[in-house]
């Protein structure tokens, strides 16, 4: 059984959409766009290497027992309220992500990880991530390893 670790590497907790006064921008007429990144790492126990450009994140690794990491993609898009994104990912796997909605505060993000072939869900949820926030997604396995997934959203 596949599981996925979805960690918030953001301080403090985050507040999630159904908290009551959710204000969303999208309902006071701004059509704001919003920097989706995400980049594709993989981790591995079969090595000791750390590549450069994950190096910044290893601290958010602490928890995990691989101790490898290679990044192997990193993809940017931009997106608007109610608009979605598939990013394509090793594996036949995909990512779907779309904006629900976001205020000044925090964006109310879907995510949907499927493999492409077989349409199996890895997840599908929703969260809602603050303002200029990251979080991870962790979990699909890769190559004598795991897929682990940092994205940020800028706004």
């Amino acid at each position: 059984m596949l599981t996925l670790f979805v960690s918030m590497m953001t301080i403090g907790a985050p507040a999630f959409a159904s908290e009551p006064g959710y204000n969303i921008i999208a309902e006071q007429g701004h059509a704001q766009s919003l920097q989706v990144e995400m980049k594709v790492i993989h981790a591995t126990t079969q090595h000791k290497n750390v590549d450069p450009k994950v190096q910044s994140l290893l601290k958010y690794f602490d928890d995990y027992k691989y101790t490898g990491y290679k990044l192997l993609d990193n993809q940017s898009r931009k997106f608007f309220d109610m608009k979605g994104e598939t990013f394509y990912l090793p594996s036949d796997i995909k990512v779907d992500i779309k904006i629900l909605s976001h205020n000044d505060k925090n964006a109310k993000v879907s995510i949907k990880i499927i493999n492409s072939k077989t349409d199996h869900k890895y997840i599908s949820s929703i969260m809602t991530v603050p303002r200029n926030g990251n979080f991870m997604v962790a979990g699909p396995k890769y190559d004598n390893g795991i897929l682990i997934l940092p994205l940020s959203i800028k706004y």
